[in-house]
């Protein structure tokens, strides 16, 4: 699912594609992903709500996110320099939290299962 545009509302992602919140998109809403998919915001892109990954896939943040980013399955979170998170990163299973300089995280980053947080 590519975003290019505003959602006004949740968007939910649980077939075999991924949700992507390009440049200039926006959500004012929940952004998750149910299945193997990953779930990116690009620099540029903005989502004003929490985003989850709950199986396999990654979490790439390189934009805004204005709530919480949780992955619960055995995907890895990357919070690129350019990222602006005002809330909480957990990682809950086998994947790792990638932190990158100049990221800018309001919140605590946290790796609570096997993987590591990697500061790059």
């Amino acid at each position: 699912m590519s975003i290019y545009g505003e959602v006004d509302g949740n968007v939910t992602e649980s077939g075999k594609g991924s949700v992507r919140v390009y440049r200039h998109g926006s959500v004012d809403g929940n952004v998750s992903e149910r299945s193997k998919g990953d779930v990116r915001v690009d620099r540029g892109g903005e989502v004003d709500g929490n985003v989850t990954e709950r199986h396999a896939g990654r979490v790439i943040v390189r934009g805004s996110v204005d709530g919480n980013v949780d992955e619960h399955g055995s995907g890895h979170v990357y919070l690129h320099s350019t990222a602006e998170v005002d809330g909480n990163v957990t990682e809950r299973k086998a994947g790792n939290v990638y932190r990158y300089r100049k990221a800018d995280i309001d919140g605590s980053v946290r790796e609570t299962g096997k993987g590591r947080l990697v500061r790059r």
